[in-house]
């Protein structure tokens, strides 16, 4: 112990080539990206995000509270990216958990259709500096793509309900693709098991997230509309004791707002 096995210009033997061999030092040494590259693209995929809010959301850019909302949505995208670094381990089609589609559940309802597309950007960005993974970036930048069309044109409970469900549904042909693409078929069925168990995670954190981040930024979500829809409210509950006859007004004056709007 301690020792020199061998020194430049000795004969390698057969025991000192055992020695190296068991110490593992004829395995090449991996060399972890540099710090600084990475930050440097973080900040360039920062800024992208930024340009592209600037040039497209307007009205987005010039309101102070939005703009902090979409820091907070490029935070969680690096956070979300750290999943797979995290479970998958020996197991590759672990990585398949990426909660990514929580990204674009939140922007679609927080912002439009438009900045939830540029969030599948950094959603991809940050994975593959987490991960260095491609196929959990292509995941990534499908999942974080798969929500957008389903909660856009949401209307009820049940089409919100339906929306997560189907895009569960849409990550585990997603999460076969890949893993078919990169491993091979030896790991299809756990695939599909791990895309959609992450496409329900997403569904069901973005449903909690989407009222935490709603109230503290003070956005009317279609959701938080829904809720108004519901009889058991304390306001409708009273105006139907108190005044039947303008409940019953009310209830037929939205009716038919609600027809108006449809048919616009």
């Amino acid at each position: 112990a301690g020792g020199n096995i061998v020194q430049a210009g000795e004969l390698v033997t057969s025991v000192r080539l055992q020695a190296i061999d068991e110490l593992g030092l004829l395995a090449p040494v991996e060399e972890s990206p540099p710090l600084t590259a990475m930050a440097l693209i973080a900040v360039l995929v920062v800024l992208l995000a930024a340009f592209y809010l600037w040039r497209v959301g307007r009205e987005y850019w010039q309101q102070p509270k939005m703009v902090a909302l979409f820091g907070v949505l490029l935070v969680l995208a690096a956070a979300v990216a750290r999943v797979p670094g995290l479970i998958a381990r020996d197991r590759a089609e672990l990585g398949f958990l990426l909660p990514a589609a929580l990204l674009g559940y939140l922007a679609a309802s927080l912002f439009d259709s438009r900045i939830a597309v540029i969030m599948a950007v950094p959603a991809a960005a940050f994975t593959a500096l987490a991960a260095q993974s491609v196929p959990l970036v292509i995941f990534a930048a499908g999942a974080a793509l798969a929500p957008i069309p389903l909660v856009s044109a949401v209307s009820s409970r049940a089409q919100l309900n339906m929306a997560v469900a189907l895009s569960a549904a849409l990550h585990a042909p997603l999460a076969v693709a890949v893993a078919w693409f990169f491993f091979g078929g030896g790991s299809l069925g756990w695939a599909a098991v791990f895309g959609t168990a992450s496409g329900l995670i997403s569904g069901v954190a973005a449903l909690g997230l989407l009222a935490a981040l709603s109230s503290v930024f003070g956005i009317t979500t279609t959701q938080m509309l829904l809720d108004l829809t519901d009889r058991d409210h304390p306001a409708l509950r009273l105006l139907e004791e108190e005044g039947p006859g303008s409940f019953n007004h009310s209830l037929m004056v939205g009716s038919l707002a609600g027809k108006a709007g449809r048919a616009i």
